[in-house]
């Protein structure tokens, strides 16, 4: 089953990050993890054409949100979620790294004093309501890291989209 385009597009075009803009803390980050599994990507997708269909100002994502409707069975957690943020597994959630470092420095830019890091990424990391840090992405297309490029293989028709992502460089000088 291939990507939709659209959604891709729409992905493309307002994906921005998770957290509140009217956080005291942005974080920027060079791109959103992930996407190292096809599935993954196409969930992410569908996720935010559902939940942010007609964006009329750029949004941030809720975080949880959308790491629970992304399945992560190949580590043996249902979700994303489940491995992040609720610990509902036998062998809990999973500090994620990057997000250890930027939890370290917002306990202590902000002075909050939690139990862990990882109870701070499960309650409190880039959740909306608190408005504690926005988590921004200067690329939003979802990759492991920025040695590989999955993108380049889609046959899509739109020949601007087909382009615009058939290299790495390609997508990050448009």
């Amino acid at each position: 089953m291939p990507l939709d385009p659209a959604k891709l597009q729409h992905w493309i075009d307002n994906f921005y990050g998770y957290g509140s803009w009217d956080a005291p803390v942005w974080f920027i980050g060079y791109e959103e993890g992930g996407g190292a599994d096809y599935m993954e990507v196409k969930q992410k997708l569908d996720y935010f054409d559902t939940n942010h269909k007609h964006p009329i100002e750029p949004t941030l994502c809720d975080i949880r949100s959308l790491h629970s409707s992304v399945t992560c069975t190949a580590t043996g957690y249902d979700t994303h979620r489940e491995l992040r943020f609720t610990g509902t597994h036998p062998n809990d959630s999973k500090l994620q790294g990057t997000w250890g470092s930027l939890i370290r420095f917002v306990k202590g830019y902000c002075g909050k004093i939690y139990d862990s890091d990882l109870e701070y990424q499960k309650t409190s990391l880039a959740f909306p309501e608190n408005g504690n840090e926005a988590l921004i992405e200067l690329f939003p297309l979802p990759s492991p890291n920025k040695q590989v490029w999955y993108y380049g293989w889609l046959d899509i028709k739109d020949q601007k989209l087909s382009r615009l992502l058939k290299t790495r460089k390609s997508y990050e000088l448009a």
